[in-house]
């Protein structure tokens, strides 16, 4: 009999059942097409109802999943008491067949199937659908491999289900998390766990649980840990073994915690299986940070922060919480300090504090939580080394890099001077030495505030303490007492992690709480303690405790003695393996990779995770990374200085992690540069340890190996003090060793990086004498590398310190001599280098445009190519300044604009704010003035954050140049100003020539003649002194401008004449075409028409043809068209002083024409005011009157400006009655510049 579904779905035959489906394959009547259809049975309806829903709640899950690989979901349809879903038909198997058959899959197949069901168990999850049913038989693989997701019939949908449904356990027990066994609700960690059972018994061909009964298996899978995996399948890889593992914790808290990172660590693994590729040494595998976080609609809301992760909830202390927050949100209190003896929890307390600052503070609504708008920041100083390194750890954790060229510290203090912040400084007792900077960090910072964890108080001025004491338990307290207590909570959910059924009887309860006292309430103590119930009763941990204080009684502090009690009574449950192991892992500075763990102290993969178990170590959810506290590590370093392997475990340490850098040299040129910066920032205590037992046994092979990728990971940061003092303490250690050729080409080579290092902005001595030392080390041991370093050092130091002429050469042929060593990541920087050299800083004469576009071209697509976007920004930033300097305005702020976002990308704030910089320059040639004012102000908030004097002056500069050009000439002076007093006393003396000339531009059009020529001249004398013609130039034609304001006319034209001479030394048609147009302004009040025309005409010939543009260092587009207005205004004045009005007006128009390209309130009003002339001379005198008072009325008509049109107005008054006279002049007042601009554009071209 013929089954129709829906009047169109012919049913063929039954292809599966469950216990709440049935499934057919039918055929779309209609369309042919083959489909699944599931029938809901009804006989369980009958007695669960509720199931109806959850039916069909099933396809509506599947009709949103939309993934290739989650079967499909049509529609649904109901006829009477029957309910169907129309699904995609998979033709193939179902995965528990492919086990049945080949027993176990290979290794990729595996990783591939995991990585694809990951895939859709993400897109599951984001949706908030717990599969809950995960097993072989519900994973249908296609005929041509591909896995497709099925059955969601028991699936959870959080927020949707009742509580008393959650609960029910539901799914199939060989694949059910330890938590739903015992009734817990369902969240997605418990697919996670499904999966790590399937990917388990595809590996290996058995489930990890496998037993002979159900009730046994239940048992394995809540109380037994899985088998040795590698063991079972040698070939397995460490990476693959070691996530199935994290898979299968059966502490929900500690597992994995994403789907989405599962199949991020399954995609390198099948990578490597498939495509093969070198392994790179891991420093630390990174934890993905909370903007690369998967993101769900329920996501918490927190300022900017870098708090570690929660390992685990939180155990006790939600008042004391409470309590801290409080105390933080007092204004009186600026520093807050958590005292406490060691392992009593500060630094937990403190993150959790912190976090919930976080996500106050990103509630604006209330002003008392919104406080630390700019962010909460973990400073951890657990492995600091020295107490001066406290600056560099602060700056690394609020994201500061430093500029090159200035005071770290002053940066700093730059940088959070106006900041609302929060520093969470942990361990601050490792810097008592340098603590005195959080005290002026706080008295600079005036919405800063510290809280610090420390051992004992700071004694800094305001300090309030918050002394932290064990987790108590009165003496009397009844076991009902006991178990409401925080303390007693701890020692439980500690206890069942590494036992899940733990559960204690009431003598048992009174014994927890000898323990607690016993190890005074500390709660490392606690959670070493409970760590012992796989392998002791709660009678023999109490005695344990009891005996080992006993023992160790003589400890002063009973506190630290009741730990290290614990400490022992661990290290006696240890195997004599786990022991070894222990000790050697004590050379790590807090933290390490499994393959450092491996590789260093020799420890597998089986005995980290035990320690785990054991409360030795802890392991980060969601990376491979493992933690030794550091009282732990103290105690176990005990051991280790004792030990004879200690001097080989501890170079063991250094070869691993300067082998590891070396490794990582190419990765920070490509696009996994920021992982890797990340990933040696966190291991900095592992990485300075390193390099520093290489410094003091004067291992230069590895000094000479790893200081390359040490200073590019430095400067990439801005930790240019920190590098230069890594880098010397090397240098000085290899020469205290007798020469020999190896030697000596190390120790070249460090030198080499050492005047790199110099070159940004350092002292130029230093670098030339480290590069004539590396030189005359070179011998037959030294490599092309070395060659190749040799001749970039001596490029930097030619482009930063001499003339970037002569670095081209030595540029070039480092990009020669890498691209001979092979596919080099440095090449691409370096062209960016060698293409600066044919434009920075240099005059017009010297330029190579073309040639800098060229080589820059081919640096972009190198970085693009390999990923390189430190590289990329640099190559854009160049790019656009070469096309700034061309003229080609808006492909410069095309440029300028995306290397501000590759820099941001990158978080290269000093990259972002040089192409702010030049971009504010380029959109004023463009003739946007708010938007060249806007660029500008925030390039210098920028800086004033760095802190860096000569990088705030450079902005001040820009600014004052906007100010001058917008006709704001007031704060254009104090700008200048303040931009002189930064430089005027420092080796930068083409700054000082710089500020000089802003101010003096200022001060000269506001009426401040004696205070512009003074400067003026100052700057003509500094300008001879650095031998920059220039600006020599340039001072003396501004001089002269200041003469001809003072009514000096022979002054004037001394001035210019000496001015051109020098500019026709040096072939500048600039300067020349410039001094041409004052010389021309000059012959016109000496009444010389003929010759101020014939030198106007001559600068406007060069001035206007765009080809014969060659633009430079001190002569930009605004330049240009600032004198073309001017050339083409004079030749106007000499017209209407001849009467030739026609002339005068076409003049007036081409003027008018040029103001509008560069655009300005002060070009425009010095426009404007020919004009007003020209209306004179025509008789309009009302017209030409109101022209005045609107000029006149204009903040940017300056002293200078005033004085033709007040010249105006005196001759209209006595023309006009007393009442059309003011009538007019008022009327005038009421215009403003861009009416007046409309007026003038009818005016001149109507006549």
């Amino acid at each position: 009999m013929t089954v129709l579904v829906g009047g169109r779905y012919q049913l063929e035959a039954q292809i599966g059942q469950g216990g709440m489906g049935i499934v057919h394959r039918a055929v779309d009547t209609r369309t042919g097409q083959i489909v699944a259809i599931k029938q809901l049975r009804r006989d369980t309806t009958s007695a669960r109802p509720e199931l109806i829903e959850r039916f069909l709640r099933e396809a509506e899950a599947l009709r949103e999943l939309n993934h290739p690989n989650i079967v499909r979901a049509f529609g649904t349809v109901v006829e009477g008491k029957e309910h169907f879903i129309i699904m995609d038909y998979v033709k193939g198997r179902d995965l528990r067949q492919y086990l049945q058959q080949y027993g176990r899959l290979s290794i990729v197949q595996t990783v591939r199937i995991g990585l694809e069901v990951a895939d859709a168990l993400t897109r599951a999850h984001y949706l908030k659908i717990v599969h809950r049913d995960l097993k072989p038989a519900n994973i249908l693989i296609t005929d041509d491999g591909v896995p497709r997701l099925t059955d969601f019939g028991v699936a959870y949908f959080t927020g949707y289900e009742r509580v008393t449904d959650a609960s029910v356990a539901l799914g199939t027990p060989h694949y059910m998390a330890p938590e739903l066994l015992r009734g817990d609700l369902p969240d997605f960690r418990a697919d996670i766990w499904s999966l790590g059972v399937i990917l388990f018994e595809l590996l290996a061909g058995k489930h990890p649980f496998h037993a002979d009964s159900i009730t046994e298996l239940l048992m394995n899978i809540v109380a037994s840990d899985p088998p040795d995996l590698e063991t079972i399948r040698e070939d397995v890889p460490v990476a693959l073994a070691d996530l199935i593992y994290r898979m299968l914790i059966k502490d929900h808290d500690a597992r994995i915690p994403s789907i989405r990172l599962v199949g991020t660590e399954l995609e390198p693994i099948l990578q490597l299986l498939t495509l093969g590729g070198r392994r790179i040494t891991p420093l630390a595998t990174p934890v993905i940070s909370p903007g690369d976080a998967e993101t769900t609609p329920d996501s918490k809301r927190s300022v900017r922060n870098n708090l570690p992760a929660i390992p685990a909830p939180f155990v006790g202390r939600d008042s004391m919480i409470g309590e801290l927050v409080s105390l933080l949100n007092l204004p009186d209190v600026r520093l807050l300090t958590i005292t406490g003896t060691g392992g009593v929890g500060k630094s937990r307390l403190a993150v959790e504090v912190a976090h919930r600052i976080a996500e106050l503070s990103a509630d604006s609504s209330d002003p008392l939580l919104a406080r630390y708008s700019h962010g909460v920041f973990w400073v951890p100083l657990a492995n600091l080394s020295r107490p001066e390194l406290l600056s560099g750890a602060i700056a690394s954790a609020i994201g500061l890099r430093y500029a090159p060229g200035g005071d770290q510290i002053e940066q700093l203090t730059n940088y959070l001077r106006s900041k609302s912040i929060l520093l969470v400084i942990d361990s601050a007792d490792q810097a008592l030495g340098g603590i005195g900077l959080l005290a002026d960090l706080l008295n600079i910072s005036p919405h800063l505030k510290i809280m610090a964890t420390s051992r004992t108080r700071l004694k800094l001025m305001g300090e309030t303490t918050y002394m932290l004491e064990g987790l108590w338990i009165e003496p009397d307290a009844t076991p009902e007492q006991i178990v409401e207590t925080s303390a007693y909570a701890l020692f439980l959910v500690s206890a069942r992690r590494a036992n899940p059924n733990f559960s204690p009887s009431t003598h048992d309860v009174r014994k927890i709480a000898e323990i607690i006292g016993a190890v005074s309430g500390l709660p490392l103590g606690i959670e070493m303690a409970a760590a012992w119930v796989n392998q002791l009763s709660v009678d023999e941990i109490a005695a344990e405790v009891a005996e080992s204080l006993d023992f160790l009684s003589r400890d002063n502090d009973n506190r630290h003695g009741s730990l290290r009690a614990v400490f022992e009574q661990s290290w006696a449950l240890l195997s004599d393996d786990e022991r070894h192991t222990v000790t050697n892992l004590a050379v790590f500075r807090g933290r390490f990779s499994r393959a450092a763990g491996q590789k260093v102290a020799q420890a597998t993969l089986r005995q980290l995770m035990s320690l785990v178990n054991k409360g030795i170590l802890r392991r980060s959810p969601d990376s491979d990374i493992y933690h030794i506290d550091r009282l732990t590590r103290q105690f176990a370093e005990e051991r280790l200085n004792d030990s004879p392997d200690a001097p080989a475990i501890r170079d063991a340490h250094m070869e691993y992690y300067l082998h590891a850098l070396a490794d990582r040299l190419p990765r920070l040129y490509t696009g996994d540069q920021r992982e890797t910066m990340r990933a040696i920032h966190l291991d900095t205590g592992n990485v300075r340890a390193a390099w520093f037992r290489a410094v003091k046994y004067a291992r230069y092979e590895l000094l000479d190996m790893a200081v390359a990728t040490l200073a590019v990971n430095f400067e990439m940061v801005g930790q240019y003090d920190e590098a230069e003092n890594v880098v010397s303490a090397a240098v000085e250690s290899v020469e205290r060793l007798d020469a020999t050729p190896a030697r000596d080409a190390a120790l070249s080579h460090l030198l080499m990086w050492y005047a790199i290092l110099q070159s940004n902005d350092g002292d130029p001595v230093k670098a030339e004498a480290a590069l004539e030392r590396a030189e005359a080390l070179l011998n037959e041991e030294s490599t092309e590398l070395h060659l190749a370093v040799l001749a970039l050092a001596q490029g930097l130091v030619y482009l930063n310190f001499g003339n970037p002429v002569d670095a081209r050469p030595c540029l070039a042929q480092a990009v020669d001599l890498y691209r001979m060593l092979g596919p080099r990541p440095e090449v691409g920087r370096t062209q960016i280098l060698l293409g600066r050299a044919y434009y920075f800083r240099l005059g017009a004469d010297a330029m190579d445009l073309n040639e800098a576009r060229r080589i820059l071209t081919e640096a972009r697509d190198e970085c693009e190519r390999i990923g390189d976007e430190y590289g990329l920004a640099n190559s854009l930033f160049c790019l656009g300044t070469v096309a700034m300097y061309a003229a080609e305005i808006e492909q410069t702020i095309n440029l300028l604009r995306r290397a501000e976002a590759a820099a941001r990308r990158f978080g290269g704030l000093h990259l972002a704010a040089n192409a702010l910089n030049n971009l504010g320059y380029a959109l004023l040639d463009a003739g946007r003035i708010s938007e060249a004012r806007e660029t500008a102000e925030e390039n210098l908030a920028i800086r004033r954050d760095q802190g860096i004097p000569l990088l705030i002056a450079w902005a001040l500069f820009a600014c004052a140049q906007i100010d001058f050009a917008d006709g704001t000439y007031m704060q254009g002076i104090a700008r200048a100003t303040e931009g002189l007093t930064l430089v005027e006393h420092t080796n930068h003396l083409d700054w000082v020539v710089n500020m000089l000339y802003a101010r003096g531009l200022c001060q000269w059009v506001v009426g401040d003649l004696a205070g512009a020529a003074k400067g003026f001249d100052r700057m003509l004398d500094v300008a001879r002194e650095i031998e920059d013609i220039d600006n020599q130039c340039l001072a003396l034609t501004q001089r002269g401008a200041v003469a001809y304001a003072e009514d000096d006319l022979a002054g004037a034209q001394e001035r210019f004449a000496s001015s051109a001479e020098l500019a026709r030394s040096i072939n500048d048609p600039n300067l020349i075409a410039y001094n041409r147009v004052w010389s021309g302004i000059v012959l016109l009040d000496m009444e010389d028409y003929e010759e101020a025309q014939r030198s106007l005409i001559d600068a406007l010939e060069y001035l206007t043809d765009d080809s014969a543009q060659r633009l430079s260092y001190t002569w930009m587009e605004m330049n240009r068209y600032d004198t073309i207005t001017l050339a083409h205004s004079t030749l106007a004045n000499i017209a209407l002083r001849i009467g030739n009005l026609t002339s005068a007006r076409e003049r007036l128009w081409l003027a008018m024409r040029a103001a509008q390209r560069i655009g300005g309130a002060r070009i425009t009003l010095r426009t404007l005011s020919s004009v007003a002339e020209l209306l004179l001379l025509r008789g309009d005198l009302l017209h030409a009157l109101e022209w005045c008072g609107a000029l006149l009325s204009s903040p940017a008509a300056g002293a200078i400006y005033q004085r033709p049109l007040l010249a105006i107005v005196d001759r209209i008054q006595p023309l006009l009655s007393f009442e059309e006279f003011d009538a007019a002049l008022e009327h005038g007042r009421m215009l403003s510049l861009d009416q007046l601009m409309n007026k003038a554009n009818s005016v001149l071209r109507h006549g």
